[in-house]
């Protein structure tokens, strides 16, 4: 059977379908086929987190309680953050705890911790910034949001966008509370040694806490050391003007209250 030219002509122009392209799993680097890698489970669509996604993974990351995800988490923010918070953005997600499921564990054991403590010692140690009420938890929460938000701001060649960094500074609040509790439970027995002790503890939480700040944007955003010190000290005082002014109006609205809500008289009958 002969091929006519035109025939010919129409399989030369004829577009060529494009191959398609061999996926690699994120996680173990095997060819995956699928939704899911075979071999660990790992999701092969993975999107950029954008507000829409932060809240949809906020209403499922409640579901059950890993032990081993959460010290691997603890274990990878401690030991490598910027890499770890780059590769968990990128898609690289099994084994791992999700930045709101490893915040909110973080705020359960404060409040736990909060609560053993005052009730083996018979004092209420406040922990750094935090403590077992909903207004400090809160204020909390618009701290880490001021982080992200910050961090978008100053590192804008990190090509991550405003959702991503909120993202790493949940991870970066989370950890940095995790290190303050870690030190007051190792501090507790030398607590009641003076009356200062609770102020002195502070300022190592706040230490221990900025200290971290330094190290894990350093490592997030890999700028030269000079850059980095300028825009986090930006940062460290901005956040600080900040809580300072919400503690002030925090001290307003309780005088006012008072002011308003006198405490009631008691009425004494004469026998």
């Amino acid at each position: 059977m002969r091929i006519s030219k035109a025939e010919r002509l129409r399989g030369v122009i004829r577009p060529r379908r494009p191959q398609p392209r061999e996926i690699l799993c994120l996680n173990c680097e095997n060819p995956v086929s699928g939704s899911f890698c075979s071999m660990c489970s790992q999701p092969t669509d993975t999107a950029r987190y954008t507000a829409k996604g932060f809240f949809a993974e906020f209403l499922k990351q409640f579901k059950r309680f890993d032990a081993a995800e959460t010290l691997l988490t603890f274990w990878e923010l401690t030991e490598r953050p910027g890499r770890f918070v780059r590769e968990y953005l990128e898609g690289k997600r099994v084994d791992y705890q999700g930045p709101i499921k490893y915040f909110f564990y973080v705020f359960v054991l404060q409040f736990a911790a909060g609560i053993a403590i005052r009730l083996i010692t018979g004092r209420d140690y406040n922990f750094f910034t935090i403590g077992n009420d909903a207004a400090s938890q809160f204020v909390e929460l618009l701290a880490t949001i001021f982080w992200g938000i910050g961090w978008w701001a100053l590192y804008r060649r990190s090509e991550l966008n405003a959702t991503e960094n909120i993202v790493a500074a949940l991870y970066f609040t989370a950890q940095a509370f995790m290190f303050t509790l870690i030190l007051r439970i190792v501090c507790l027995p030398f607590m009641s040694w003076s009356a200062k002790s609770d102020t002195i503890f502070a300022f190592v939480d706040v230490f221990v806490y900025l200290a971290y700040s330094f190290f894990f944007a350093h490592r997030l955003f890999r700028e030269p050391p000079w850059k980095l010190v300028i825009k986090q000290s930006i940062l460290v005082v901005l956040y600080t003007v900040i809580l300072l002014s919400l503690a002030f109006a925090e001290k307003i609205a309780k005088s006012t209250v008072e002011q308003f809500d006198p405490a009631p008289q008691t009425s004494t009958v004469n026998p």
